[in-house]
């Protein structure tokens, strides 16, 4: 989960205190009541792109997803795999089977039991639904069978490696098979999680209240969670002092005046990475010299000094530093600032002249200002940058879902398992690479990624990822940082380690004075 800035929001703020909301209907039958005074008050930054896990586009969706979807399994703060609808599991077939056991005795929102059938409905769906953003993900399943009413295999077509940390994310959430043809879905998701969303404003507030009967209490504490959709970073802050929301993320900036207002903060594990993307079928962007003139056009420190405060590191990897999946054996920035060397490499693909690209922004100040902060970078070496801004769930579908703009600036936060963060982004199946293009030594060594189960050989086969990918400079690269939290006394459990690419509510408690 990231935090994105916006204009200032006061309207918005006021409506959260004072206005009313839409009531979503059909969930009453599970729904309690909402108890306030044990409620999480949760200041966001942005809503979600969708409420259907298969459509999701964003990590940012979690926040409003996990509350509503449990996943297959459950993963700790240190990325390991627990029981949650999957009970245990055991790897089959030489390493190309995963069996799951499942809870018995759940059902869905809706009534629907939740039994091997229904998980091999959703696996399927994510797999063959035409706008699934979970394929790439996915990509090494080939089937999946009901062996009985609780328990189902997964065959891989080389290996399942990285799998069992992928259905602890999004593309283990699991969705009432009966709601898969509700044409509202993404509105009013049907889970089997601890929450049900009973109260929707998009881009203002969403409620979620406790289910009756959610088969472990120790994972719902909560007497509600309440979220603010606050673009503004300050105002999001100030609710929080105010006593007004009980926990939201801070820019790292903010760090020191959240603890001089006696806030808890925590916030060691996870980041967020901030890029330009390049849709290389559009423009210029089909030249490799091309993209890699702009890379060595823009300067990241400049930018992230002056914008970030420095609390963003320069880094043309995707992965953060220090855990699986960086590329220890080529530098974090490639692509050092050098405007003559961008200047020859446009000259080399005739373009020395320059040329005009088109540029979807996330419509939030901070992404704006680093987006004109770009465009005058790259404004010096001939290239013109136009700047189109938009709404955060408008620019994704533009740029990765509709390959409808050269270039898209924003941040990615991440997957569970590092093997589907870089299948999203390098591989022809992959959301988040609206080329489509890849290349075989990054095929060869994704399909190691996910067979191999020791994390030396699938470091080894990361290497050869990260390298092969900067050389074809799919990004411009910016920066990548920690995303701090905040909380007020009244929040209890939060953990120092809590991973802040995303959220989850699980053991939370909400105990005012």
């Amino acid at each position: 989960m990231s935090i994105h800035p916006a204009s200032p929001c006061r309207a918005a703020f006021n409506w959260f205190v004072l206005g009313a909301t839409l009531v979503v209907p059909g969930v009453s039958a599970v729904a309690q009541t909402v108890k306030p005074e044990t409620t999480l008050r949760f200041g966001y930054s942005t809503g979600p792109t969708s409420l259907d896990p298969a459509r999701s586009s964003s990590g940012g969706d979690r926040v409003f997803l996990f509350p509503v979807y449990d996943r297959l399994v459950r993963l700790t703060n240190a990325a390991e795999p627990a029981p949650m609808l999957a009970t245990t599991w055991e790897v089959t077939q030489k390493g190309t089977g995963l069996v799951l056991t499942l809870r018995e005795g759940v059902s869905f929102h809706d009534g629907t039991p939740f039994n091997a059938q229904a998980v091999k409905a959703n696996i399927d769906r994510m797999r063959n639904l035409p706008e699934s953003t979970q394929k790439a993900v996915l990509r090494a399943v080939t089937d999946v069978q009901a062996l009985d009413a609780n328990r189902v295999e997964f065959r891989c077509s080389t290996g399942c490696g990285g799998l069992l940390q992928s259905l602890g994310d999004t593309a283990g959430m699991m969705v009432s098979p009966k709601a898969f043809g509700n044409a509202d879905l993404g509105a009013k998701p049907v889970g089997a999680g601890p929450y049900t969303l009973t109260e929707y404003r998009p881009g203002a507030r969403a409620v979620f209240a406790p289910v009756s009967g959610y088969y472990d209490p120790a994972g719902q504490k909560l007497g509600g969670i309440d979220i603010a959709i606050l673009p503004d970073d300050a105002t999001r802050l100030n609710a929080l002092r105010s006593g007004q929301i009980d926990m939201t993320f801070l820019r790292p900036y903010q760090v020191d005046e959240a603890k001089a207002a006696k806030l808890n903060v925590v916030g060691s594990n996870g980041s967020i990475w901030y890029f330009m993307g390049l849709n290389m079928n559009r423009g210029r962007f089909g030249d490799v010299r091309v993209r890699q003139a702009l890379n060595h056009a823009v300067d990241k420190k400049r930018i992230t000094e002056s914008l970030l405060k420095g609390y963003c590191t320069p880094s043309d990897q995707p992965i953060r530093e220090g855990v699986l999946g960086f590329a220890r054996q080529t530098p974090k920035v490639v692509y050092e600032y050098d405007p003559a060397k961008a200047r020859k490499l446009l000259a080399d693909a005739g373009v020395a002249a320059g040329f005009e690209f088109d540029a979807v922004v996330i419509n939030l100040p901070l992404f704006v200002q680093i987006g004109e902060a770009i465009q005058a970078q790259l404004a010096q070496v001939g290239i013109r940058m136009k700047v189109q801004t938009a709404p955060i769930p408008q620019a994704i579908s533009t740029f990765f879902a509709k390959g409808a703009a050269d270039a898209y600036f924003g941040v990615n936060l991440g997957q569970s398992d590092p093997s589907a963060l870089v299948a999203n982004l390098y591989l022809k199946e992959g959301f988040f690479n609206p080329s489509k293009f890849t290349t075989p030594a990054i095929q060869a060594a994704h399909t190691q990624t996910v067979e191999r189960t020791d994390n030396a050989g699938r470091q080894a086969a990361f290497e050869v990822i990260i390298k092969d990918a900067l050389a074809q400079a799919y990004h411009v690269g910016l920066c990548d940082v920690l995303t701090p939290v905040a909380h007020s006394n009244a929040v209890r459990n939060v953990t120092s380690d809590v991973p802040t690419w995303t959220w989850d509510f699980t053991a939370l408690e909400v105990v005012r004075r």
